[in-house]
């Protein structure tokens, strides 16, 4: 496929952020100063928390991010699309989209099927043809590449700022960092005209 072929498909996932900084960082120091206290990370041993979220990519821009209390089921990420799907088809101008998800078991249990099929038989104006990719596979979905962005930006948050003290917190460096990528637009371009080179 060409890399404008690409351009109605719209890649979805879900990740899950912790409170202390466990991206990607690197130190430039001397010899015989491996131990010195300005070249370690302290690590958050106890009061750790998670947030889980799910977001979405598509050839027009970052769309929105939606933060999942608790694990993922078929009733809450039934929620998600119930208000994620009229967004998107609207960055489409009402076009056919194909949409992609990975796959989880809340995303092809019956309950979710089921109202997928409800929600376009009530909903003809939106048009989208649903799809999966393997979870967990050789991930060519590129919205990891978004994920290990938001993550590392979120981990400069956590080692500027400070380790979160609470989840609404580390929900507004999420969500601050999120706004900081979607204000970049050549990033989805980027990603989406890289997808050819990875098919082949």
């Amino acid at each position: 496929m060409r890399a404008q072929d690409w351009q109605s498909w719209v890649f979805t996932d879900e990740k899950v952020f912790q409170s202390y900084a466990n991206g990607t960082f690197y130190v430039w120091r001397q010899r015989k100063e491996r131990y010195n206290p300005r070249f370690l990370q302290t690590v958050q041993k106890s009061g750790r928390f998670s947030v889980y979220v799910h977001g979405w990519i598509s050839y027009n821009g970052l769309g929105n991010i939606t933060f999942i209390n608790g694990n993922m089921n078929s009733a809450k990420y039934c929620e998600i699309l119930k208000e994620q799907l009229p967004l998107i088809s609207q960055s489409f101008a009402g076009q056919n989209f194909t949409f992609i998800q990975d796959k989880h078991p809340s995303h092809f249990s019956n309950e979710t099927l089921s109202w997928i099929e409800n929600f376009k038989s009530e909903n003809e104006s939106i048009r989208f043809t649903l799809d999966n990719w393997v979870s967990k596979g050789a991930d060519l979905n590129i919205i990891e590449n978004v994920w290990h962005i938001l993550q590392d930006k979120v981990c400069d948050k956590i080692r500027n700022l400070g380790i979160p003290q609470n989840e609404m917190m580390l929900r507004i460096y999420i969500l601050n960092s999120w706004n900081e990528i979607q204000s970049d637009l050549t990033i989805c371009e980027t990603l989406y005209n890289s997808l050819p080179s990875r098919f082949r």
